[in-house]
């Protein structure tokens, strides 16, 4: 979990001005000369669980009431606007005389989309977009990116690899423990598929060696919305709800009490057709397939979780099952 430390927030005073003003482009300096760090793969599980290891990390979110960010303690998330500029600490319990780096890889947190890529949508991505100055090819799909001049990008979306950064843990200042480095998403979680497309999104910080062992880990749930602050109240509002409310049964659905019951009603017919239509259509391009079926996917996912329970469960997850498989033949054609 991230914490919020309560702590004097005068060592990044200095960089207000930068924090709330609109974003620019980051300046990538040439590959830095640390360790060639290797992209997971999206089939390679990533966990979240806490870590401190044998450093004690801890990684924290600086509070400020001016910030256009916001940190959750009920929640431990992070809410905040497109491409504003946030600052995270970093600690160990001793600077230690190994060379450690940080990996910040963002990741689905929902089962059904753990081992789909995060990745920016069509326009945000887009060459000609004002986040995209100065941005090489290959960091454009990164939907955060982070300020320290050594950061490397790791990941190719093309070749079913994660997206994540990589930057040096430096040594903090004489008087202080901790050390700032900054981020910035450069999506937003309501973007259209292949985007975040409302799925639930958090940020897993490692801390790891020069052979990429991990000795520490720390997550955090990520929002990137227009109004964080009315966002972290609906969304804790519906936290304290749900854990209050009474157990649902599974395969029942409460009722909401502000609804009389009307036994008459007959739902939409998009809601009770379960017949199974087919579809053959022709696109041009491997990444336009891919894309198709990706929101297919993404579609049918959200149909399964809303019928959970229902008789015609099983038949959300067939379909579901014949997309990724289809899916998967479109990425393999060999195999």
């Amino acid at each position: 979990m991230v914490v919020a430390k309560i702590e004097d927030t005068a060592p990044f005073e200095e960089y207000k001005q930068v924090l709330l003003e609109p974003a620019g482009h980051l300046e990538l300096l040439p590959e830095p000369t640390y360790p060639i760090f290797q992209p997971r793969l999206l089939n390679d599980p990533l966990i979240n669980d806490e870590y401190s290891g044998p450093y004690e990390f801890e990684v924290a979110i600086v509070p400020d009431q001016k910030s256009p960010w916001i940190y959750s303690p009920l929640l431990n998330k992070v809410f905040l606007e497109l491409g504003k500029q946030f600052p995270v600490t970093f600690k160990t319990r001793t600077f230690p005389q190994e060379a450690l780096f940080i990996r910040v890889t963002p990741k689905y947190s929902g089962s059904q989309h753990s081992i789909d890529a995060v990745v920016r949508c069509i326009q945000h991505d887009y060459h000609a977009d004002p986040s995209n100055k100065d941005i090489p090819a290959e960091v454009r799909a990164h939907v955060i990116r982070c300020a320290n001049r050594q950061v490397s990008y790791l990941g190719n979306k093309d070749q079913q690899e994660r997206l994540s950064l990589v930057l040096p843990l430096i040594k903090p200042e004489v008087g202080a423990d901790s050390v700032f480095e900054f981020f910035q998403f450069v999506c937003t979680s309501t973007c259209p598929t292949p985007g975040i497309n409302r799925r639930s999104l958090e940020l897993i910080f490692t801390l790891e060696n020069v052979n990429g062992s991990v000795v520490g880990r720390k997550s955090v749930n990520v929002k990137i919305c227009a109004c964080p602050k009315r966002d972290q109240i609906k969304d804790e509002a519906k936290y304290k709800n749900n854990k209050n409310g009474p157990p649902v049964p599974r395969g029942k659905k409460r009722k909401a009490a502000c609804q009389p019951a009307n036994p008459g009603k007959v739902l939409p017919a998009s809601d009770n057709d379960t017949k199974v239509y087919p579809i053959t259509i022709n696109v041009v391009g491997k990444q336009t397939q891919l894309k198709v079926l990706s929101y297919i996917e993404d579609a049918l996912a959200h149909d399964l979780l809303n019928h959970q329970g229902e008789p015609s469960e099983g038949l959300y997850q067939k379909v579901l099952d014949d997309t990724k498989a289809e899916k998967n033949r479109a990425l393999n054609p060999h195999h």
